[in-house]
């Protein structure tokens, strides 16, 4: 029986003695010319390439998401795959594009296809986009234009199911058409898919441990997880996790390739490269960097981790701390703990942001936060939700039952101050730190849904100069009061060890030998 690595597993007790298209325990002649013709390179048919092609092509995780960047090579190596079993008779897969176009468009899947499959033989039918191989084995390339085209899939067998651009398809496409990865080919059910990045998309979720920065136990390019899914969620576990039936995981891992993976490629071709080069940011960003946290149409465009995040750092007690904040209840609460440094960097250094918490509640966890860093309460100014300060006219103040939120912050020694909530001008503030090399940066860990959110949020449909205000712009709003206060900059102390007099613009170390013309008053330390 083979794996899908086209490896040999061990039979099962009880196991006919015939099991892989003929195939059997004694090695007979007619097995072995079977596994000459599975294993055979057919001429023409370059092995992968070093690297992540090779890494793909060995990989033995049950699912294997392959690229992260344009030019890696993933249409031709997802082709590749499925010639891995052509030997085996009763061996079928399926090779999914969202929409029918997509497949037979001018240098598509399908095209891609006919300059491999004739070379080992194999027939095509154009009109049903299906290959048949010598032995038997079967192919076809279908789309799933609708979402619920799945279904025209129940009852089926396939043993290798394709995606080619997973980000195109739903999460339930995919996961529905887990339940059609059945064999009794002798080849092990197994998945191969290929995607270009998209923040914001589930696939980028789904890859969490691959692609998010802020994991302590981030994977590894290649390195196998395990997962389960309970009421809809990813559930990642351990490898030696069973189930209350004693079912495992699904093994799972993510191999990034990009154009420069593709040495044979950029020989032939590299004006791509150029191209590639020659894209906006965002799509070059994307598509060349393979960058999963920058979205198309997204508004700000100019975030980028590479550029604005950075592993956390002592900060100097000099710096002049102050926050951000956006209040909620049902939704969440986002307090940013910035500072800021004598050029005006701003340095975004912890967030708390939590949900159905009191106004007291919030207040006690900010006041946790700046004692964490031992910053008074007084010292720092919190920039805040306007609407959660008592109406400056005392006629609106009368009758108002209770405490103002506010009042609850200040009842925590906390100094909050009434934000200014313009929003055009605030946004135009967060850009100008965001545009400026090193002026607006935020420690990895630290801020995480701050650092989840920003890349992501579109433009307001209504008003293309305003966030979508109904996306999750919490952190956004905290970081909007925060720099739109136009942070001081904070005065550098001189160390003990450097203080000199200068005269005439000169430093002078001994001051002693200063000339008789240097008055107390010229003296500058």
């Amino acid at each position: 029986m083979w794996n899908g690595d086209g490896e040999r597993l061990r039979s099962t007790p009880g196991a006919a003695s015939k099991e892989l298209g003929g195939e059997d325990r004694t090695g007979s002649a007619a097995s072995k010319a079977l596994r000459r013709e599975r294993d055979r390179q057919p001429a023409g048919l370059p092995p992968p390439q070093p690297g992540p092609q090779t890494d793909f092509y060995n990989s033995r995780a049950d699912i294997v998401i392959f690229g992260g960047a344009a030019g890696g090579g993933k249409t031709h190596s997802l082709l590749m795959e499925c010639l891995r079993h052509r030997g085996n008779p009763d061996f079928n897969f399926v090779i999914f594009r969202r929409t029918s176009p997509q497949i037979t468009a001018n240098g598509g899947l399908w095209d891609a296809s006919l300059k491999l499959f004739p070379k080992t033989g194999a027939k095509a039918n154009l009109t049903t986009l299906t290959w048949k191989f010598p032995s038997g084995a079967k192919g076809k390339m279908a789309h799933l234009q609708r979402a619920d085209t799945v279904h025209d899939w129940q009852g089926t067998e396939v043993p290798l199911i394709c995606f080619d651009e997973l980000t195109h398809f739903t999460e339930d496409q995919f996961f529905y058409l887990l339940s059609r990865n059945r064999s009794t080919s002798g080849v092990r059910p197994y998945v191969r898919a290929t995607t270009n990045p998209k923040a914001g998309s589930w696939v980028k979720k789904f890859l969490s441990p691959w692609l998010d920065k802020n994991r302590l136990d981030r994977a590894a390019h290649g390195e196998l997880r395990w997962f389960t899914r309970v009421n809809g969620e990813i559930v990642w576990v351990a490898e030696d996790w069973r189930d209350d039936e004693g079912l495992p995981g699904k093994s799972v891992t993510f191999i990034f390739s990009s154009v420069y993976d593709n040495k044979i490629l950029l020989d032939i071709d590299p004006h791509y490269l150029v191209n590639l080069k020659s894209l906006p940011e965002v799509e070059q960003a994307r598509l060349l960097r393979g960058d999963w946290d920058i979205q198309e149409g997204a508004y700000f465009s100019e975030w980028s981790e590479a550029k604005h995040v950075r592993l956390p750092s002592e900060v100097p007690a000099w710096h002049r701390f102050f926050g951000g904040l956006d209040y909620g209840k049902a939704a969440p609460f986002c307090f940013l703990l910035m500072a800021s440094d004598d050029e005006g960097n701003v340095t975004v250094m912890d967030e708390v942001y939590e949900t159905r918490l009191t106004p007291g509640e919030q207040a006690v966890k900010v006041a946790q936060a700046l004692e964490r860093y031992g910053i008074a309460p007084k010292s720092c100014p919190i920039y805040a939700d306007p609407s959660i300060f008592p109406p400056q006219e005392a006629k609106a103040r009368a009758g108002h039952p209770g405490k103002y939120i506010a009042e609850e912050y200040w009842g925590e020694g906390l100094n909050v101050i009434r934000a200014n909530n313009d929003r055009v001008n605030g946004w135009a503030r967060v850009r100008e730190y965001l545009h400026e090399p090193g002026a607006l940066t935020v420690f990895r860990g630290r801020c995480p849904n701050l650092i989840r959110t920003i890349g992501t949020l579109g433009p307001d449909p209504r008003d293309l100069e305003d966030v979508d205000t109904t996306a999750e712009d919490h952190s956004e709003d905290a970081l909007r009061y925060g720099l739109l206060s136009r942070p001081a900059r904070a005065k550098r102390p001189e160390p003990t060890e450097s203080r000199v007099l200068k005269y005439q613009g000169v430093k002078v170390i001994d001051p002693k030998r200063l000339p008789h013309a240097l008055t107390e008053g010229e003296d500058e330390w």
